[in-house]
């Protein structure tokens, strides 16, 4: 709960959010969290349970994807939380593409499996391009790489850490 907390409370003070010397753009719908007062100090200004998907009708979570037979679920994972992060910072719904990472990402093992720490090592280092450019097939190819060498970055992040 205390890493729920701390991340609402990161979206509250996104309107201060200044990134290198630029002002960064924040969801209007933000305005929505900030009668929410997140402070650890008192846990009994919580409410009884918080859905991402429905703050007062607005839904900040990211799409629903059907892996099929491919074990992909880390990386949907990491997906989803990229996501829905993009969509609650910058007011952006982006849909980032699984199946480059599943033909181009090295450090896990595709469609057999691997890990959300990993996958998020991937995208800091040579970042996320977008569904449109590279859809979901469900299915890796040690030489589908290539195809996808025009899709441009529409997303990244600066730094990863294993929380657990």
């Amino acid at each position: 709960m205390a890493h729920l907390v701390v991340a609402e409370e990161q979206a509250v003070r996104l309107r201060d959010r200044v990134d290198h010397g630029r002002e960064v753009r924040v969801h209007p719908r933000v305005d929505l969290l900030e009668k929410y007062d997140f402070s650890l100090d008192d846990v009994t200004k919580f409410e009884d349970s918080w859905d991402w998907s429905n703050v007062h009708g607005y839904d900040f979570s990211s799409r629903h994807v059907d892996q099929g037979r491919c074990g992909s679920c880390f990386m949907m994972a990491t997906t989803a939380m990229l996501e829905s992060r993009i969509k609650i910072w910058f007011g952006e719904d982006r849909q980032i593409s699984l199946q480059h990472r599943l033909d181009c990402g090295f450090l896990n093992e595709g469609c057999h499996g691997g890990w959300g720490y990993f996958d998020g090592l991937w995208i800091e280092n040579y970042g996320a391009v977008s569904e449109q450019c590279a859809p979901y097939q469900a299915s890796a190819s040690p030489d589908g790489c290539a195809q996808w060498s025009r899709c441009p970055k529409i997303a990244g992040v600066s730094d990863v850490y294993y929380v657990g």
